[in-house]
């Protein structure tokens, strides 16, 4: 799987393997990741949308935990926040 965590922070872009799958992913799975994200503040572009249909559901789910890892990390989810007072 491609790492994804330095192309998200210096571009907000990601990168997708090449599909192996001959059968198109149920856009159910890609709008419960999109209205996942989307709690984040990241939606996908049509272009990955369609890309990621592409994908088989091993792939996309591999995809989906590391990208949403690496986009709670960018938004500083994974630091304790303590009120100053």
């Amino acid at each position: 799987m491609i790492s994804n965590s330095l192309y998200i922070r210096r571009r907000s872009k990601i990168a997708l393997p090449a599909s192996i799958g001959t059968e198109e992913l149920s856009q159910t799975f890609v709008a419960t990741a999109l209205k996942n994200l989307e709690s984040l503040g990241f939606v996908f572009s049509t272009n990955l949308i369609s890309a990621c249909s592409k994908l088989t559901l091993e792939e996309f789910a591999l995809l989906y935990k590391s990208l949403l890892h690496d986009l709670k990390k960018t938004k500083g989810d994974h630091q304790k926040h303590e009120p100053m007072y």
